[in-house]
């Protein structure tokens, strides 16, 4: 006779060890990939993953946006004023402002003076997504991206110059 349903030991969800939530079933987390990506690191007691200072900036994210310091929950990694100006969102990106709710953003004056609006053409701010983009054509024929590499045909949907026309 097979064993009931109820007597058989409880699988754990397949994306268990991935996402640091069960402990018994899992690797530690520093194993895991969110540590290098999310400084998740920190096997906390109840069986999730945290994170720790040393975690957070030892990081990918801390690095690309600017999210080197533990949170009040050690749950995760959070941006400060300090980490957003030298994370590569504000040098590639011009996304140097931090706000408390959303981190390392854009402002309208980053973008029309940061290095994005010479480069890229992203020259004009989108509030939905508090980045910059480019407003018009002539944002991306005025480009360097353009001299350079021919993206000089703005993408209205997205805001960013692709491949297309001349400069």
């Amino acid at each position: 006779m097979p064993p009931s349903a109820a007597s058989a030991p409880a699988e754990p969800p397949k994306d268990c060890a991935d996402a640091g939530a069960c402990a018994e079933a899992r690797e530690p987390c520093a194993k895991t990939k969110h540590c290098a990506l999310h400084g998740k690191c920190i096997d906390l007691p109840d069986g999730q993953c945290g994170v720790d200072a040393a975690s957070c900036l030892a990081s990918s994210q801390c690095k690309m946006v600017g999210s080197c310091v533990p949170g009040n929950n050690k749950r995760g990694c959070v941006a400060t004023k300090e980490s957003c100006e030298k994370s590569t969102l504000c040098i590639e990106d011009s996304e140097c402002h931090f706000d408390a709710n959303d981190g390392c953003i854009a402002t309208p004056a980053l973008c029309a003076r940061g290095p994005v609006c010479n480069k890229s053409g992203r020259c004009g701010y989108n509030p939905t997504l508090k980045a910059c983009r480019a407003r018009s054509q002539l944002d991306c024929r005025r480009s360097q991206d353009c001299k350079d590499i021919g993206m000089c045909k703005l993408d209205a949907e997205t805001g960013m110059c692709m491949p297309g026309l001349s400069p």
